[in-house]
């Protein structure tokens, strides 16, 4: 049920691209609605085509690189959540960035970037409501890499 309203969404901003194909906001919204819907070779394709227009849009070049992750593509993920971080200088996007990257080391056994972009994100958005889980994935990440050279 939830996914025939993201397939919706997919159509109703498919149309708006029609009207307007050289808007990049309607072409991450694409993206976004396929990448909710489990299209994620759509989804990547339409968040890229958005880039192309206007590369400045960290948000997207955040779902961007949530999405190479679904598809199993790491590397271009890391180098998404970069360009999101560097895009937005203390913006929400740039926070989510750090967020996204912080896991994605953490995943990959990367402790010290996991916790330097856990603490970019915390001096980003101190109060944000998952700030105390994050501060302990800090701590355990610290313990770990006492133990763990």
């Amino acid at each position: 049920m939830i996914e025939n309203r993201f397939q919706e969404a997919v159509r109703a901003f498919r149309k708006a691209s029609e009207i307007e194909p050289k808007r990049a906001r309607i072409w991450a919204e694409v993206g976004d609605a396929q990448q909710q819907a489990g299209d994620l070779d759509g989804a990547i394709r339409d968040l890229q085509r958005a880039l192309s227009q206007d590369p400045n849009l960290p948000s997207v070049w955040t779902k961007l690189g949530i999405a190479l992750q679904g598809q199993g593509l790491p590397g271009l993920q890391d180098q998404s959540h970069r360009c999101a971080a560097a895009g937005d200088p203390g913006g929400s996007g740039d926070a989510l960035a750090h967020h996204e990257l912080g896991y994605m080391f953490k995943d990959d056994g990367r402790r010290r970037d996991a916790i330097a972009e856990f603490r970019r994100y915390l001096d980003l958005r101190p109060d944000a409501g998952d700030s105390s889980s994050v501060r302990d994935d800090i701590y355990y990440l610290q313990e770990e890499s006492r133990r763990i050279p």
